[in-house]
């Protein structure tokens, strides 16, 4: 893996929030001093003799812990000729080390819950591992190893040569990937900036084990190290251990890094064909780096552009764009900013960027103004409070202050910023938005071959090999991971029910001085919108963005602004706050579910976009892939196969919309899950005031789809013009649901299949021995009327089918030889650590208990889970495989080239 700004966080969610009348409240959360949090946190900091930086915060939200070691060694410090060496490395730790082999560092990893991986950017590469706290130990004993060496074997190098190769193959076959890759090359020519991290498949195949040894010799080394561990550990327990297991890893005298010498950017665009279902025009600016003293304020900056109350997200909101915002890309010696508009299939992409352009050149002639600066300084002082809501996320802070921007934490970043001047923030937009020294990138929608049907492809070759034998582990590591966890719940959810019928969860936590709330309409527009007029959901969620009746959109982000919250609204909504302004929030949250504006004008430019959207998502390879993979498993009359069209967006009006509106939005199919500082009654008190009043009439909505026949195998191929590295799903319907308790036998044999990483067989099988993927994945999803599993994986199109024969082959042992003694613990030891290390954030545990209230179950359904994983054995495993699982009617759905 390694770390580039992708697409995805480029698109900005396009539902904000909404509200009534402005906040009453007086008091600045800028300048007001956040109340500390009952569950101080702990920070515990040692330098090593030999050099190794250590942070500990003790964070009590979970019985989680996070380690995360970070070398300051990247792209950056590659040999000429060979830019992915750091990334190849990255790959290689997880290949062995002396005293500890691959496949032992394989079985660990999957006995600890399988949630390991690592990244690498310009300045640093990171592994990052996330255990159950009991298990902190032998996390912190496997990186003193790899610290201390590395095995490198030309062997192994030549397994994960084509492991990485593929991955080479699947981001190159993004198009947004191939645009930031000109923008680097462009922008930091002659810097060792102009490359990121990925690598080509000819460096890599001129890339040696010797090599990549040299390479960790050179920089792997505790001097050139963070250690940040975060979670519910004892902080001096803890470095006591450090210090025992890293205090003998000698220092080295670490290679000079290169000086980054930046020229000036000189103005160009570039376009590559698209193959999703929308387009993108981006311009972007250098900046300044984290090391620079005009960060802060380019930062501030950044926020402000993104501002849904400045010039460029407006574009969407005059119909010009179906998102558009700033994002804002940093490294230590430099940084990107980069200003964006999406638009439909069909649509001008030289209209869009001239008004991206027209937008820019609005806020740099004009200014930032005051408020919204002050706005950002708000947000910057909830978001502070929000890091501690996540375990892993505290961890990737911690490092990302110390060994990216140079802090001394994260704390130094907002402290930087509250001195940072409306005015320090109008230098920086009038000194990096010059768009004599921009460059602009488009990707165009272009539309794909119709979708190729067929047979399967009939009887499977013996393929693959069986699955290696267990593997013994070292003796301290046996010990520790022999036991079995018995997942309990610690959490104590306060369950309740408003007179109206709206379900509301309450969790208080002092983990940190904020307040969550999460909220969901059980709505499915498959099954409640009337025939003709899908679209209709996504048209209404839209709209929620311009407010409540009797404010305007500028008055209802003004108001969201004061009080510096974060806040969605639609059919899933959201709200994080100060606690001191956790009734403003609802209030606002509530006066625009329940009271959406819904103006005239908004809907018509919005049903034009998305009309255009509809419609040109049916040419879009991408979409077409999903969904062909739906339309191989399910009946044609089924609901679930619905698609907007531009005919059924455009027959939508707006007493459509309010009928529709009436229909689904009602507080009996209505949950809230509030969790933070906050009292169960005081929560109530403030969701009873402005929820209380909301009736629903008439009978409640059917929302479950049907239950559905068992599929056959077809198979179905989608052209892409684009890629590079097919997407290849293989699929089936299952006769089961998730009120049949053979379902957790079968999530329980999943985590077997391809829980555990290398240890799987699958992953053992495909990437491991033959190199034939770099990722691969399968899955039972379960719903209250219908089951279904997947294979998912991407490869090279002369390897696609070779693939494919090898996973059937691992499927078909897998459920036709009985599972060992080994096989059925490491099952266990993955799924019992997965229910553990499900609870590590605050907005993993609301969005899980949304989940089991629309699914009717249980809040604590994951101990449920953990219960019948601790009694199932072998036999009840390998029967539900064979009485529900058939691999001769997986479907096979193919994105991609043909095989030449």
């Amino acid at each position: 893996m390694y770390k580039l700004l992708r697409c995805t966080t480029w698109i900005v969610a396009l539902a904000l929030a909404a509200c009534s009348t402005a906040p009453t409240s007086s008091s600045n959360p800028l300048t007001a001093t956040p109340k500390p949090a009952a569950a101080k946190t702990q920070v515990t900091r040692a330098t090593l003799k030999n050099g190794l930086k250590v942070v500990i915060v003790r964070d009590p939200l979970a019985p989680v812990a996070a380690q995360q070691i970070t070398y300051r060694v990247g792209a950056n410090e590659a040999p000429a000729g060979f830019p992915g060496m750091a990334h190849a490395q990255e790959h290689m730790m997880f290949r062995g080390s002396p005293g500890l082999t691959g496949d032992q560092l394989s079985a660990i990893y999957a006995r600890m819950g399988g949630a390991l991986n690592a990244y690498t950017t310009n300045s640093i590469t990171s592994y990052f591992f996330l255990v159950p706290a009991g298990d902190v130990d032998v996390a912190l004993r496997v990186g003193a190893i790899r610290m201390s060496g590395v095995n490198n074997t030309e062997a192994d190098w030549q397994k994960e040569r084509g492991a990485i190769e593929q991955e080479v193959a699947r981001d190159k076959s993004t198009p947004f990937y191939l645009l930031y890759e000109k923008l680097l090359a462009h922008m930091f020519a002659g810097t060792p900036y102009a490359h990121d991290a990925l690598g080509t498949k000819a460096s890599f195949d001129k890339t040696t084990g010797a090599m990549l040894k040299q390479f960790h010799e050179q920089w792997y080394a505790p001097n050139n190290a963070l250690l940040v561990v975060t979670g519910n550990v004892d902080p001096q327990a803890v470095l006591a251990k450090v210090k025992a297991f890293y205090g003998s890893i000698p220092a080295k005298k670490v290679p000079e890094k290169l000086p980054i010498n930046l020229a000036p950017v000189k103005a160009a665009t570039f376009t590559t064909p698209s193959d999703q279902p929308y387009g993108i025009v981006l311009v972007a600016f250098r900046m300044p780096g984290y090391r620079s003293a005009d960060y802060p304020a380019a930062e501030l900056a950044s926020h402000v552009l993104s501002s849904q109350r400045g010039p460029i997200a407006a574009l969407r909101y005059e119909g010009k764009a179906l998102a558009a915002g700033f994002e804002m890309q940093t490294m230590p010696e430099a940084g990107i900013g980069f200003a964006y508009a999406i638009y439909p299939p069909g649509g001008d992409a030289n209209a869009v960027r001239q008004a991206l352009v027209a937008a820019i050149t609005n806020v740099r002639k004009n200014g930032i103004s005051a408020d919204l600066v002050a706005a950002a300084k708000r947000r910057a002082v909830l978001d502070q409070e929000l890091q501690r809501n996540s375990i892993f996320g505290l961890a990737q802070t911690w490092t990302d202050a110390l060994a990216l921007a140079g802090l001394d934490s994260p704390a130094e970043e907002l402290a930087r910023l509250r001195k940072v001047t409306p005015a320090a923030v109008n230098v920086q937009v009038t000194k990096t938005l010059n768009l004599a020294h921009a460059i602009t990138l488009i990707a165009k929608p272009t539309p794909g071959a119709k979708p190729k049907s067929g047979q399967g492809f009939g009887g499977t070759e013996s393929f693959g090999s069986k699955p290696q034998g267990p593997v013994t582990l070292p003796d301290w590591a046996a010990q520790a991971l022999a036991r079995l966890p018995s997942p309990k719940p610690f959490l104590r959810p306060v369950d309740m029910r408003l007179d109206n019928g709206l379900r509301l969860i309450v969790q208080p936590l002092k983990i940190s001085h904020s307040v969550s709330l999460y909220g969901a309409v059980d709505e499915n527009e498959d099954m409640q919108a009337p025939e003709g007029q899908k679209g209709v959901s996504d048209l209404l969620a839209t709209l929620f963005d311009w407010g409540p009746k009797g404010m305007n959109r500028l008055q209802f982000e003004a108001a969201q602004d004061k009080i510096g919250a974060d806040l969605s609204v639609g059919p899933n909504f959201s709200l994080s706050v100060l606690p001191q302004y956790f009734d403003d929030g609802v209030r606002l949250l509530a006066d625009d579910l329940l009271h959406p504006a819904l103006p005239a004008q908004a809907f018509k430019m919005q049903q034009t976009l998305l009309a255009r959207q509809a419609a040109g998502q049916l040419a879009s390879p991408q979409f077409q892939f999903g969904l062909a993979v739906q339309q191989a498993m399910l009946p044609k009359s089924d609901p679930a196969l619905r698609i907007s069209t531009a005919k059924s967006v455009h027959s939508l009006t707006p007493a459509k919309l309010e009928t529709y509106y009436k229909k689904v939005y009602r507080p009996d199919e209505t949950t809230i899950v509030v969790i933070g500082d906050v009292t169960p009654a005081s929560a109530r008190q403030v969701v009873e005031k402005y929820f209380g009043a909301w009736k629903g009439s008439g009978a409640k909505p059917q929302t479950d789809y049907p239950p559905v026949p068992l599929s056959k195998a077809t198979r179905v191929f989608v052209p892409d013009p684009v890629k590079k590295q097919n997407q290849v799903v293989l699929a089936e319907t299952l006769n089961l649901n998730f009120t049949d308790p053979d379902h957790f036998a079968l999530d329980l044999a999943n985590d077997l299949l391809s829980g555990g990483f290398y240890a799987s067989p699958l992953f053992r099988v495909l990437r491991e021995k033959l190199g034939l993927v770099y990722n691969v994945n399968s899955q039972f999803s379960f719903k209250r009327h219908r089951g279904s599993f997947q294979i998912s994986y991407g490869s090279y199109p002369d390897k696609v089918e070779q693939a494919r024969q090898a996973a059937i082959k691992v499927l078909e042992q897998t459920i036709a030889q009985p599972l060992s003694d080994e096989q059925l613990h490491l099952a266990k030891s993955i799924g019992l650590r997965r229910i553990e290390l499900s609870k590590q954030s605050v907005d993993a545990i609301g969005q899980t208990w949304l989940q089991r209230s629309q699914d009717g179950l249980p809040l604590d359904h994951d101990y449920i889970m953990a219960r019948y994983f601790e009694q199932v054995d072998a036999a009840e495993m390998q029967r539900a495989l064979k009485k529900y699982v058939d691999p001769a009617r997986l479907s096979t759905v193919i994105l991609g080239q043909p095989v030449k």
